[in-house]
């Protein structure tokens, strides 16, 4: 590391918190993370390995990366201290250092030229007494030397940040491969050359996982999943999630591993048989192991995660090797017919109230049209769900191409909002989230602002669902919304819903008197923003 320029101290990085680690890694290494966050990639590496019963390895490659995240960051940190010294010099340079410098670049008898130099100004021109004439030299010489010692530092620290990028890029290192693994899982739209053509690219675990296996799953057969669902959980609820899965996991001998995910985080939480352990990996945390019967810990580290108040939601997907499908599958079966289970995952009138909003845009999310269709029968009106940024059950609904959804959103009895209101900066950013083709953004900018004319990113236009279905392609759901609005006319509300809202759109005088007024929105994480 680069010498002490006399800082009172480092600002202490945190153990706790990694939130842009692996982007800002993943950037330096040449690869293409996901600005908003990397953690469904990272959550599918931690499933690939607790399968392969590389779990330890895998801790090890993360931590030795948080390592180079840690040391990165210090130096970046020295760098903009030392940057700020050339510029308002704040220090004087200790013997130690100063010796160090004037030796290496041979300083000595330029130093002796200089101080002859100093001392004839001083005496002769500035007229200082004699007795300050040391003090003074003093001065001089650190006016001389510190700015060549910034430089001297500066360079070090450029040399250090290379050595880094030299190991983390590494081929021997298997840094690159986490990497690749993880981007594939994150961002599958960047490699759907890979894929079959015309297969409809999204973030699923099963149809990126033939293209980020490791060879040692491969050779073993693959991965499966053998179990989904979606749940609102308090703690209590969320310990009996846990123990009565322990319950039924009772005697296996492999590996099984459950990614949890809201919408706009994904985390992992594996059980290891042999150890009687829970591995949790949280990509903005260390791995962490937790003995298996502290089921308490469990719930507590997962409603930490997702809390909202003192609910939580989430998606279940369970997977396993494939050579344990029939085995596991045969238990996951039973641990739903349980009916604690049942209980738990009971859509009524209470679980409407604690976590309907949030369920409902993962059931959009997710294709779930029987927990919609619950949902909406116990009261909930999907015209009145948003997230925090306006993002609709509808809207998912339309961007996922998920139909079956749709038919149960528009059988709701209420009044349905149709239109929307959007900002032009606010649609692609939607778009490159929702990993949708930005050209089909552009047909549909062009049509409503006019070809001809120059597209300001600050512009608002409006349109239909009907018409963005069309614009993306999906003929199905497209002919759904338009006999919808044909046959239903008196339950389509005509006011334009604001999604995506931006601070600029927010305080924008046009804006505010667009937002629907009859109910508050819930406000819940972006389910297209994946952290």
């Amino acid at each position: 590391m680069p010498l002490d320029v006399n800082k009172e101290a480092d600002v202490p990085v945190s153990d706790e918190e990694y939130k842009d680690w692996l982007i800002e890694l993943m950037y330096e290494a040449k690869y293409h993370p996901d600005p908003g966050g990397m953690c469904f990639g990272i959550a599918n590496m931690g499933m690939q390995a607790i399968l392969a019963e590389e779990f330890n390895l895998f801790e090890e490659r993360f931590l030795e990366l948080i390592d180079i995240y840690d040391e990165r960051d210090e130096i970046h940190k020295v760098i903009e201290i030392l940057k700020e010294e050339a510029i308002n010099p704040t220090k004087q340079l200790r013997d130690d250092p100063k010796k160090t410098l004037i030796n290496t670049l041979k300083l000595e008898e330029k130093l002796r030229e200089l101080r002859k130099t100093w001392t004839a100004h001083l005496l002769r021109v500035e007229k200082i007494d004699f007795s300050q004439l040391k003090e003074e030299l003093n001065k001089k010489e650190n006016e001389f030397l510190y700015p060549i010692f910034i430089e001297q530092e500066l360079e070090q620290c450029k040399n250090e940040l290379g050595k880094l990028k030299t190991e983390l890029t590494n081929p021997e290192s298997d840094y690159l491969a986490f990497f690749e693994g993880t981007e594939i899982y994150q961002r599958l739209w960047l490699h759907s050359y890979l894929l079959e053509k015309g297969k409809q690219i999204k973030q699923d675990t099963l149809l990126s996982a033939p293209l980020a296996l490791s060879k040692k799953l491969e050779q073993s057969g693959g991965i499966c999943r053998i179990g989904s669902f979606i749940g609102g959980y308090n703690s209590d609820e969320l310990f009996q999630y846990f123990s009565t899965l322990k319950k039924e996991l009772d005697g296996i001998k492999e590996p099984i591993v459950l990614i949890l995910g809201s919408g706009d985080h994904a985390i992992t939480v594996g059980y290891d048989p042999t150890k009687n352990e829970w591995l949790f990996v949280n990509g903005s945390r260390k791995p962490e192991h937790i003995p298996g019967d502290n089921l308490q810990k469990v719930a507590q580290n997962i409603m930490d995660v997702f809390a909202m108040g003192n609910q939580c939601s989430f998606v279940t997907n369970i997977y396993c090797n494939k050579s344990n499908e029939e085995e596991f599958k045969k238990r996951i079966v039973a641990w739903e017919k349980q009916p604690k289970f049942q209980e738990i995952h009971r859509i009524d009138a209470k679980k409407v109230k604690q976590s309907g909003s949030h369920l409902l845009l993962l059931a959009a999310m997710e294709n779930d049209p029987i927990i919609v269709k619950k949902l909406i029968k116990e009261g909930m009106n999907p015209n009145l769900v948003a997230d925090e940024n306006g993002n609709t059950p509808f809207l998912i609904a339309v961007c996922c191409n998920h139909i079956e959804v749709m038919a149960e959103l528009l059988a709701c009895p209420k009044k349905i909002t149709m239109s929307l209101n959007v900002q032009v900066d606010s649609l692609y950013k939607f778009a490159r989230e929702a990993q949708i083709y930005e050209h089909s953004i552009d047909e549909l900018v062009k049509k409503k602002i006019g070809r001809e004319k120059t597209i300001d990113s600050t512009t608002v236009i409006s349109f239909s669902l009907h018409e963005l279905a069309t614009a993306l392609g999906y003929t199905e759901i497209s002919n759904l919304l338009s006999q919808y609005e044909q046959k239903e006319p008196g339950k389509t509300n005509s006011d334009n819903f604001v999604f995506f809202k931006t601070e600029e759109y927010l305080s924008s005088s046009s804006m505010s008197s667009s937002k629907p007024s009859a109910e508050k929105k819930t406000a819940l994480p972006n389910p297209f923003e994946n952290h």
